[in-house]
Protein backbone atom coordinates (compact mmCIF):
# COMPACT_ATOMS: atom_id res chain seq x y z
CA UNK A 1 0.00 0.00 0.00
CA UNK A 2 1.28 3.50 -0.61
CA UNK A 3 2.12 5.68 1.96
CA UNK A 4 2.45 9.52 2.24
CA UNK A 5 5.88 10.68 2.80
CA UNK A 6 5.22 14.47 2.86
CA UNK A 7 6.44 16.66 5.57
CA UNK A 8 4.46 20.41 6.10
CA UNK A 9 1.95 18.72 3.01
CA UNK A 10 -1.51 17.20 4.27
CA UNK A 11 -2.24 15.46 0.66
CA UNK A 12 -6.15 14.86 0.71
CA UNK A 13 -7.82 12.42 -1.47
CA UNK A 14 -10.12 14.69 -3.39
CA UNK A 15 -11.76 14.71 -6.69
CA UNK A 16 -10.79 17.22 -9.16
CA UNK A 17 -13.53 18.81 -11.00
CA UNK A 18 -14.81 20.82 -14.36
CA UNK A 19 -12.83 17.68 -16.75
CA UNK A 20 -11.30 14.39 -16.51
CA UNK A 21 -11.99 12.63 -12.68
CA UNK A 22 -8.10 11.70 -12.55
CA UNK A 23 -6.94 15.43 -13.25
CA UNK A 24 -5.17 18.19 -11.27
CA UNK A 25 -5.04 21.52 -11.38
CA UNK A 26 5.35 31.86 -12.89
CA UNK A 27 10.52 34.81 -12.28
CA UNK A 28 11.70 34.50 -15.70
CA UNK A 29 11.37 36.78 -18.81
CA UNK A 30 9.72 40.16 -17.95
CA UNK A 31 6.65 41.09 -16.95
CA UNK A 32 5.92 43.16 -19.94
CA UNK A 33 4.20 41.81 -23.00
CA UNK A 34 1.11 39.73 -23.44
CA UNK A 35 -0.46 36.58 -24.27
CA UNK A 36 -3.79 34.99 -23.58
CA UNK A 37 -5.58 31.97 -24.36
CA UNK A 38 -8.69 29.84 -24.04
CA UNK A 39 -10.12 26.36 -23.93
CA UNK A 40 -10.96 24.57 -26.86
CA UNK A 41 -7.67 26.20 -28.71
CA UNK A 42 -6.35 23.37 -29.21
CA UNK A 43 -4.84 22.53 -25.77
CA UNK A 44 -6.12 18.66 -25.10
CA UNK A 45 -9.44 18.55 -21.97
CA UNK A 46 -7.40 16.38 -19.81
CA UNK A 47 -5.14 19.50 -19.35
CA UNK A 48 -7.11 22.29 -19.71
CA UNK A 49 -9.91 20.82 -17.26
CA UNK A 50 -11.90 24.07 -15.80
CA UNK A 51 -10.12 26.74 -17.26
CA UNK A 52 -11.87 28.04 -19.49
CA UNK A 53 -9.26 31.00 -20.64
CA UNK A 54 -6.90 33.38 -19.22
CA UNK A 55 -5.26 36.91 -20.26
CA UNK A 56 -1.60 37.70 -18.93
CA UNK A 57 -0.62 41.08 -20.29
CA UNK A 58 1.70 43.61 -18.47
CA UNK A 59 1.83 41.52 -15.49
CA UNK A 60 -1.71 41.10 -14.95
CA UNK A 61 -3.15 37.58 -14.94
CA UNK A 62 -6.99 37.34 -15.25
CA UNK A 63 -8.35 34.02 -15.29
CA UNK A 64 -11.71 32.92 -16.49
CA UNK A 65 -13.93 29.60 -15.99
CA UNK A 66 -12.24 28.03 -12.48
CA UNK A 67 -15.36 27.21 -10.34
CA UNK A 68 -15.50 29.17 -6.92
CA UNK A 69 -12.90 31.35 -7.01
CA UNK A 70 -14.46 35.10 -7.27
CA UNK A 71 -16.77 36.99 -8.95
CA UNK A 72 -17.09 38.36 -12.47
CA UNK A 73 -16.50 35.43 -14.35
CA UNK A 74 -13.04 37.07 -15.61
CA UNK A 75 -11.08 37.33 -12.13
CA UNK A 76 -7.95 39.41 -11.77
CA UNK A 77 -5.68 37.50 -9.35
CA UNK A 78 -3.29 39.44 -7.04
CA UNK A 79 0.42 38.89 -7.30
CA UNK A 80 1.99 36.64 -5.04
CA UNK A 81 5.64 36.76 -5.00
CA UNK A 82 6.15 34.74 -2.32
CA UNK A 83 4.74 31.83 -4.28
CA UNK A 84 6.74 32.10 -7.25
CA UNK A 85 8.64 29.17 -8.88
CA UNK A 86 11.50 28.82 -11.00
CA UNK A 87 10.66 30.47 -14.62
CA UNK A 88 7.19 31.48 -13.50
CA UNK A 89 5.14 34.59 -11.58
CA UNK A 90 2.51 33.52 -9.00
CA UNK A 91 -0.58 35.06 -8.62
CA UNK A 92 -3.42 34.23 -6.14
CA UNK A 93 -7.05 34.74 -5.12
CA UNK A 94 -9.06 33.71 -1.84
CA UNK A 95 -12.04 36.46 -0.62
CA UNK A 96 -12.37 35.21 2.97
CA UNK A 97 -10.26 32.91 4.92
CA UNK A 98 -13.09 30.42 4.53
CA UNK A 99 -13.16 30.83 0.83
CA UNK A 100 -11.08 28.69 -1.42
CA UNK A 101 -7.52 29.50 -1.95
CA UNK A 102 -6.14 29.84 -5.79
CA UNK A 103 -2.90 30.48 -6.84
CA UNK A 104 -2.10 31.06 -10.54
CA UNK A 105 1.91 30.80 -12.28
CA UNK A 106 2.22 32.00 -15.40
CA UNK A 107 4.98 32.08 -17.75
CA UNK A 108 5.90 33.61 -21.10
CA UNK A 109 9.05 33.28 -23.65
CA UNK A 110 11.25 36.13 -23.41
CA UNK A 111 10.01 37.56 -27.02
CA UNK A 112 6.56 36.71 -25.95
CA UNK A 113 5.65 34.21 -28.93
CA UNK A 114 4.46 31.55 -25.86
CA UNK A 115 2.92 31.77 -22.96
CA UNK A 116 1.14 29.06 -20.34
CA UNK A 117 -0.50 29.49 -17.11
CA UNK A 118 -1.41 26.84 -14.78
CA UNK A 119 -4.45 27.84 -11.90
CA UNK A 120 -5.86 25.74 -9.04
CA UNK A 121 -6.65 25.83 -5.58
CA UNK A 122 -5.64 23.76 -2.76
CA UNK A 123 -9.12 21.58 -2.09
CA UNK A 124 -12.22 22.36 0.11
CA UNK A 125 -15.11 20.10 0.48
CA UNK A 126 -14.08 17.42 -1.30
CA UNK A 127 -13.57 18.72 -4.00
CA UNK A 128 -10.57 20.82 -6.19
CA UNK A 129 -11.04 22.92 -9.23
CA UNK A 130 -7.87 23.59 -11.43
CA UNK A 131 -6.91 24.29 -15.16
CA UNK A 132 -3.67 24.66 -17.53
CA UNK A 133 -3.68 26.51 -20.69
CA UNK A 134 -1.03 27.76 -23.32
CA UNK A 135 -0.38 29.77 -26.31
CA UNK A 136 1.30 30.63 -29.28
CA UNK A 137 1.21 34.18 -30.82
CA UNK A 138 1.49 34.11 -34.84
CA UNK A 139 1.97 30.57 -36.68
CA UNK A 140 4.14 27.67 -37.09
CA UNK A 141 7.68 28.97 -38.19
CA UNK A 142 9.51 25.24 -38.35
CA UNK A 143 13.77 25.29 -38.27
CA UNK A 144 15.48 25.13 -41.86
CA UNK A 145 16.37 21.76 -42.56
CA UNK A 146 19.83 21.24 -43.20
CA UNK A 147 22.70 18.43 -43.29
CA UNK A 148 24.59 17.51 -40.02
CA UNK A 149 24.19 17.32 -36.09
CA UNK A 150 21.82 20.05 -34.71
CA UNK A 151 20.27 20.79 -38.55
CA UNK A 152 16.74 19.48 -38.03
CA UNK A 153 17.29 17.77 -35.07
CA UNK A 154 17.02 20.30 -32.35
CA UNK A 155 17.10 20.37 -28.27
CA UNK A 156 15.05 22.70 -26.08
CA UNK A 157 15.25 22.91 -22.25
CA UNK A 158 13.41 24.96 -19.50
CA UNK A 159 11.08 25.17 -16.54
CA UNK A 160 8.28 23.18 -15.46
CA UNK A 161 5.88 24.64 -13.04
CA UNK A 162 2.77 22.59 -11.39
CA UNK A 163 0.28 22.44 -8.36
CA UNK A 164 -0.55 19.48 -6.56
CA UNK A 165 -4.08 18.76 -5.39
CA UNK A 166 -3.05 18.31 -1.54
CA UNK A 167 -3.39 21.71 0.69
CA UNK A 168 -0.43 23.44 2.37
CA UNK A 169 -1.07 23.79 5.84
CA UNK A 170 -1.92 26.76 7.41
CA UNK A 171 0.89 26.37 10.05
CA UNK A 172 2.85 25.94 6.77
CA UNK A 173 6.03 28.83 6.43
CA UNK A 174 4.57 29.12 2.16
CA UNK A 175 1.21 29.12 3.30
CA UNK A 176 -0.46 32.43 2.34
CA UNK A 177 -3.73 31.04 3.64
CA UNK A 178 -6.06 33.98 5.23
CA UNK A 179 -5.71 33.48 8.62
CA UNK A 180 -9.75 31.81 10.12
CA UNK A 181 -11.09 32.67 13.47
CA UNK A 182 -9.71 30.61 16.30
CA UNK A 183 -12.84 27.61 17.01
CA UNK A 184 -13.61 27.47 13.33
CA UNK A 185 -14.80 23.60 12.57
CA UNK A 186 -11.40 21.83 10.84
CA UNK A 187 -13.77 20.71 7.86
CA UNK A 188 -14.54 24.47 6.62
CA UNK A 189 -11.02 25.42 6.38
CA UNK A 190 -9.47 25.63 2.70
CA UNK A 191 -6.04 24.35 1.63
CA UNK A 192 -3.20 25.88 -0.40
CA UNK A 193 -2.30 23.90 -3.65
CA UNK A 194 1.26 22.21 -3.36
CA UNK A 195 3.66 23.74 -5.71
CA UNK A 196 6.05 21.56 -7.85
CA UNK A 197 9.77 22.46 -9.99
CA UNK A 198 11.89 21.26 -12.44
CA UNK A 199 13.41 21.08 -15.24
CA UNK A 200 12.63 20.18 -18.76
CA UNK A 201 14.61 18.78 -21.28
CA UNK A 202 13.61 17.91 -25.04
CA UNK A 203 14.36 16.73 -28.55
CA UNK A 204 12.31 17.71 -31.53
CA UNK A 205 12.97 16.63 -35.05
CA UNK A 206 11.76 18.52 -37.48
CA UNK A 207 12.13 15.87 -40.39
CA UNK A 208 10.42 13.24 -38.80
CA UNK A 209 8.09 15.56 -37.18
CA UNK A 210 8.39 13.89 -33.50
CA UNK A 211 9.20 15.11 -30.14
CA UNK A 212 9.86 13.76 -27.00
CA UNK A 213 12.01 14.59 -23.83
CA UNK A 214 11.39 14.20 -19.59
CA UNK A 215 10.50 16.37 -16.91
CA UNK A 216 13.27 16.02 -14.36
CA UNK A 217 15.09 17.55 -11.16
CA UNK A 218 11.05 17.98 -9.55
CA UNK A 219 10.81 18.88 -6.14
CA UNK A 220 8.01 19.74 -3.85
CA UNK A 221 8.46 23.50 -3.50
CA UNK A 222 6.98 23.65 0.17
CA UNK A 223 8.57 20.65 1.49
CA UNK A 224 11.74 20.25 -0.51
CA UNK A 225 10.59 16.97 -1.40
CA UNK A 226 11.92 15.26 -4.32
CA UNK A 227 9.88 13.58 -6.91
CA UNK A 228 10.78 11.17 -9.51
CA UNK A 229 11.25 12.05 -13.60
CA UNK A 230 8.39 12.62 -15.55
CA UNK A 231 8.99 11.28 -19.55
CA UNK A 232 7.32 12.50 -22.20
CA UNK A 233 6.88 9.61 -24.50
CA UNK A 234 7.89 9.90 -28.44
CA UNK A 235 4.58 11.47 -30.24
CA UNK A 236 3.84 13.40 -33.48
CA UNK A 237 4.57 17.19 -34.17
CA UNK A 238 1.48 18.21 -36.04
CA UNK A 239 1.49 20.43 -39.07
CA UNK A 240 0.35 23.27 -36.83
CA UNK A 241 3.62 23.12 -34.40
CA UNK A 242 1.25 21.45 -31.92
CA UNK A 243 2.20 17.81 -30.32
CA UNK A 244 0.96 15.47 -27.22
CA UNK A 245 1.16 12.55 -26.24
CA UNK A 246 2.14 10.30 -22.99
CA UNK A 247 3.62 10.49 -19.75
CA UNK A 248 5.22 7.65 -18.11
CA UNK A 249 7.47 6.99 -15.47
CA UNK A 250 11.28 5.58 -16.37
CA UNK A 251 9.56 1.87 -16.02
CA UNK A 252 6.86 2.68 -18.76
CA UNK A 253 4.30 3.16 -16.47
CA UNK A 254 1.80 5.34 -17.76
CA UNK A 255 0.79 8.34 -15.50
CA UNK A 256 -1.00 10.81 -17.53
CA UNK A 257 -0.16 12.92 -20.83
CA UNK A 258 1.48 15.96 -22.28
CA UNK A 259 1.20 18.61 -24.81
CA UNK A 260 2.58 21.71 -26.49
CA UNK A 261 3.10 23.89 -29.40
CA UNK A 262 6.37 25.74 -30.91
CA UNK A 263 6.09 28.94 -31.28
CA UNK A 264 8.41 32.11 -32.10
CA UNK A 265 10.78 32.32 -35.13
CA UNK A 266 12.39 29.23 -36.45
CA UNK A 267 10.32 27.19 -33.50
CA UNK A 268 12.60 29.27 -31.00
CA UNK A 269 10.44 28.15 -28.21
CA UNK A 270 7.60 25.38 -26.68
CA UNK A 271 5.11 26.07 -24.76
CA UNK A 272 3.06 23.11 -23.58
CA UNK A 273 1.23 21.47 -20.42
CA UNK A 274 0.97 18.47 -18.50
CA UNK A 275 -1.81 16.46 -16.59
CA UNK A 276 -0.70 13.09 -14.33
CA UNK A 277 -2.60 10.63 -12.45
CA UNK A 278 0.38 9.44 -10.36
CA UNK A 279 3.23 12.34 -9.05
CA UNK A 280 5.26 9.50 -6.94
CA UNK A 281 4.75 6.06 -5.97
CA UNK A 282 4.99 6.47 -2.57
CA UNK A 283 2.16 8.79 -1.93
CA UNK A 284 -1.39 8.26 -1.97
CA UNK A 285 -4.03 9.18 -4.36
CA UNK A 286 -1.88 12.45 -6.06
CA UNK A 287 -2.74 14.12 -8.78
CA UNK A 288 -0.76 16.69 -10.59
CA UNK A 289 -1.06 19.44 -13.49
CA UNK A 290 1.98 21.73 -14.62
CA UNK A 291 2.60 23.87 -17.40
CA UNK A 292 6.55 24.30 -18.78
CA UNK A 293 8.28 26.87 -21.19
CA UNK A 294 11.48 25.79 -23.02
CA UNK A 295 13.78 27.86 -25.40
CA UNK A 296 16.04 26.31 -27.96
CA UNK A 297 19.38 24.87 -26.57
CA UNK A 298 21.30 27.17 -29.30
CA UNK A 299 20.44 30.01 -27.36
CA UNK A 300 19.13 29.05 -24.28
CA UNK A 301 21.11 29.26 -21.15
CA UNK A 302 20.69 25.96 -19.41
CA UNK A 303 23.60 24.31 -18.52
CA UNK A 304 22.55 20.87 -20.43
CA UNK A 305 22.77 22.38 -23.27
CA UNK A 306 26.36 22.43 -23.51
CA UNK A 307 26.22 18.35 -24.09
CA UNK A 308 24.08 19.02 -27.11
CA UNK A 309 24.76 19.51 -30.66
CA UNK A 310 24.52 23.26 -31.99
Amino acid sequence: MKKSLIPLISLLALTACGGAPASFVPDGGTEDGSGEAEAGSGVPTEISNDLDAYSYQNGTLTITGLTLDSTPEAVTYHRTAALDVKGFNAYSMQEDSLDRMFIGLAGRSADGTVTAVIAGDGGQFNRVFNGALYARSGGFDAPEIGNGPGAGQVSYAGNYAGLLNGGVNASSPTSVLLPVPAGTDPSLVPGQAARVQGDVFMNANFTDSSVNGSIYNRTLVDSGMALPTVVLVPSDVQTDGSFGGTAEWEDQTDIGSYAGVFGGDNARWVAGGISLNDVDPNILDELERGVFILEQCNTAAAAVCDDVAQ
